[in-house]
């Protein structure tokens, strides 16, 4: 799952004015009818007109609006918070620790009006407080943005909020490792996009699908990668296909239906082929499942293909991961040296490494280099995942 945030594009679009003002009405339990009634334009379909945004409002039908809601015209159109609430997605955007961001956004909070307008800001907060390792507001923020976007989503058929925040909820809610909470959201929210976003809704059971194996809970799991699958299959995107292929194969693997995770594995890579990194990602899962096949020939020239591939150039993990399979494979512990050479290789790679090296060497009988690995092996953390099953 993305450790990024979710929010808007860099630009901020002004809610129009129509919307804004029903929001407005909502937000206070009033409805458009009794706008109607308050009002002097003619017509009472022509305020449903406005408020629909299908008519534009005169000076003197706003006026007699912001009266009726005292809330002053600059705040109806917007305008005054414009630059403040600009600067504030600028910052995030940044992706920086901004305690100008959370400055800002806890102001704009207070003053902000219509539902979207709310949610804007809060998604910006929460992504503030994110950045600035403040997870408990972070959540906080996110769960007070949450059944804004519930309304939009009711009132007005728009999942883009919903989908932002859901994602944000996604990270603080991992963080704290509360996936039961999160389970529960998940199942809430995913089918707003069912039928009308397949892409994004495999993307929400390929969420759900981790945080049920993280639970252990497999016959859920399987469940939602299947789901998940699905779903890009309606999108007629190949590289999203190859992925479900993938997150399928990958779960048979960890099931230990090996041959089936082998069938699955051959779709993936085949619809995988145009996309260099995704398909290099489920070569190096593939291998897992050779080994346990003992089709080491077949594994050697998956190794050879993924070479071949020139973005393995840029991917250090990758080859890390590539050289240690390698070792796997064949039985032999020196082609694992390799991995501590990659200057850019992660540490729980060189970790693991040195273990499977170490691993021979003490079957070996060879007390002087198990002593030299074993000091190498003393550089890393002991807490990180060492067995090549979990690479």
């Amino acid at each position: 799952m993305d450790k990024q945030t979710h929010s808007d594009p860099a630009t901020i679009t002004k809610v129009p004015i129509g919307r804004y003002i029903t929001e407005i009405l909502y937000s206070r339990n009033l409805t458009p009818h009794y706008l109607s009634q308050k009002v002097d334009f003619g017509k009472k379909d022509t305020v449903y007109s406005c408020l629909r945004d299908e008519r534009r409002l005169s000076p003197n039908e706003l006026q007699q609006i912001s009266d009726i809601l005292h809330v002053p015209i600059e705040r109806l159109k917007q305008t005054d918070l414009e630059q403040e609430a600009f600067e504030l997605r600028l910052l995030v955007r940044s992706k920086q620790r901004s305690p100008r961001a959370i400055d800002l956004g806890l102001k704009l909070q207070k003053l902000a009006l219509g539902w979207t307008e709310k949610f804007d800001i809060l998604n910006d907060l929460g992504s503030a407080y994110y950045y600035m390792d403040k997870f408990p507001q972070a959540h906080q923020a996110w769960l007070e943005a949450l059944p804004l976007a519930e309304k939009i989503r009711d009132t007005f058929s728009e999942t883009d909020r919903l989908y932002m925040v859901t994602n944000n909820l996604i990270l603080t809610y991992t963080q704290k490792q509360d996936f039961s909470a999160l389970t529960y959201l998940l199942d809430k929210v995913e089918t707003a996009f069912t039928f009308s976003n397949p892409k994004r809704a495999g993307l929400l059971a390929t969420s759900s699908a981790i945080i049920a194996t993280e639970m252990g809970d497999y016959e859920k799991a399987q469940q939602k990668w299947q789901e998940a699958f699905e779903q890009f299959e309606r999108t007629n995107d190949q590289s999203l296909i190859g992925k479900g292929y993938h997150n399928l194969a990958y779960y048979e693997f960890r099931v230990g239906n090996f041959a089936e995770s082998h069938r699955l594995f051959a779709k993936a890579l085949h619809a995988l082929t145009p996309d260099p990194i995704p398909h290099l990602i489920a070569i190096g899962d593939y291998l897992k499942t050779l080994i346990k096949l003992k089709e080491t020939d077949t594994a050697l020239h998956m190794i050879a293909v993924a070479r071949s591939i020139r973005e393995l150039e840029s991917l250090p993990d990758l080859q890390a991961k590539f050289h240690i399979l390698e070792s796997v494979a064949t039985g032999n512990p020196q082609l694992a040296e390799s991995v501590l050479q990659i200057t850019e290789a992660g540490p729980h790679l060189k970790l693991m490494a040195c273990k499977w090296i170490m691993h021979h060497l003490s079957h070996q009988g060879d007390a002087d280099k198990l002593l030299r690995y074993y000091k190498k092996a003393e550089q890393f953390d002991k807490n990180v995942v060492t067995h090549w099953e979990e690479l």
